[in-house]
Formats: C-alpha cells, sequence, structure tokens
C-alpha cells in the first residue's frame, strides 16, 4: 500500500470550521497527523480548537509550510477548492467530497493535467483509481443506495451514468485503489471488498 502522509506532512483542511472538515480535521490530528492550518474564506484569524484558519491556501502555505491538502467542502465548491490548493503548490491533495458532478470532476481532472503536472502522480492516480472503481461498479452502489433511501435504482443508475471515460491503471493505481476499498469497507461506504485486479485489464 502506498503511503503518502507521515510523520513529517504538514497538513492543512479546506473546509475546517464545516462539520465534516472540523471531524476528520480533528480525527487526524488525534492520530498524529500534523494538521497545521484550515481554509474557509471569511473566516481568516479564527481557529478550531488551536488549528488556525485562514482564508485562502496560498495564505496558509505561507504562514505554515503545509504540503498537503483535505479537502472537506460543499460538491460545488469542491473543484475550485481543489484548484486553489493546486496553484498554491500543495503537492498532495484529498477531497472526500460526496456528490460532486462527473463533468466538475472531468474538468478538475484535465486542468490539473494541463496546469499543474507535478501533482499528477499523486492526486490524479487517486482520482482515476477511485473514478474506474466507482464506474465499474454502479449497480452495486445503486444497491446500497436504495437500501438506504426511498427510490428507484434504474432512474438512479440512469442519473448516475454520464458519458464513459476509460483509464488504464498502472500497478501503482491498482494498489492505491485496492487501499481506497479497505477504508470504503471499513466505514461503511461499500458492503464488501472486490479485489481490484479483477475489474480492471493491464
Amino acid at each position: 500500500m502506498a503511503i503518502f502522509v507521515n510523520a513529517d506532512t504538514k497538513v492543512l483542511v479546506q473546509g475546517l470550521t464545516g462539520g465534516q472538515g472540523k471531524y476528520h480535521g480533528l480525527r487526524n490530528r488525534a492520530y498524529g497527523t500534523q494538521v497545521v492550518a484550515g481554509v474557509t474564506p471569511g473566516k481568516g484569524g479564527a481557529d478550531v480548537e488551536g488549528i488556525p484558519v485562514f482564508d485562502t491556501v496560498a495564505a496558509a502555505v505561507a504562514a505554515t509550510g503545509a504540503d498537503a491538502s483535505f479537502v472537506a467542502v460543499p460538491p460545488k465548491a469542491a473543484p475550485a477548492a481543489i484548484l486553489e490548493a493546486a496553484a498554491a503548490g500543495i503537492a498532495f491533495i484529498v477531497c472526500i467530497t460526496e456528490g460532486i458532478p462527473a463533468q466538475d470532476e472531468a474538468k478538475v481532472f484535465n486542468t490539473l493535467l494541463r496546469d499543474h503536472p507535478g501533482i499528477k502522480d499523486k492526486l490524479l492516480q487517486a482520482f482515476r483509481a477511485s473514478f474506474a472503481w466507482s464506474e465499474a461498479h454502479l449497480p452495486e452502489i445503486a444497491d446500497e443506495f436504495v437500501k438506504r433511501y426511498p427510490g428507484d435504482k434504474e432512474a438512479l443508475l440512469a442519473s448516475a451514468r454520464y458519458p464513459r471515460i476509460e483509464f488504464t491503471l498502472t500497478e501503482a493505481e491498482r494498489k492505491l485503489a485496492d487501499a481506497e476499498m479497505d477504508m470504503m469497507v471499513e466505514v461503511g461506504w461499500i458492503p464488501r471488498k472486490v479485489p481490484v485486479a479483477s475489474l480492471f485489464a493491464a
């Protein structure tokens, strides 16, 4: 399993003042991660249990030397937040936001490829692996969704299936997808793990 964050990594949380950002930011700090800053536009100068909050990622990086970002903002704000982190020189970005439209994900993907090739080996591997895995398992994801919320499975699938984007995964990306599935099973997002090797052609 690839390890991207270690004891020396300085993490900022975009959306630290929100519920998800605060929960995960403080939980990661409790595990020993250096959570050095939060970013919420308009709330610069505040703090969340001792973690300083800045208005912009650039300001947070300048003040703290943060080199990784954890994005926990609403779906409409997530694409801009990811690109802001990249523009500020953050080399490793993780976004946990659910419900980002596939079109927006594709735009971010292409912008990162064009404007920020230095982060491709990390953020884009994660995006490609998780996106491809989700595409391969839309029916299974839909089954889990309709168990929890009333709705029609076929209608859900129809709304979720945007024009297909196909990726060929490298071995490193397969390992990353495998690690992501372990996490998804642990937190209850999917019912069971599926071997990544069985999903993708070499």
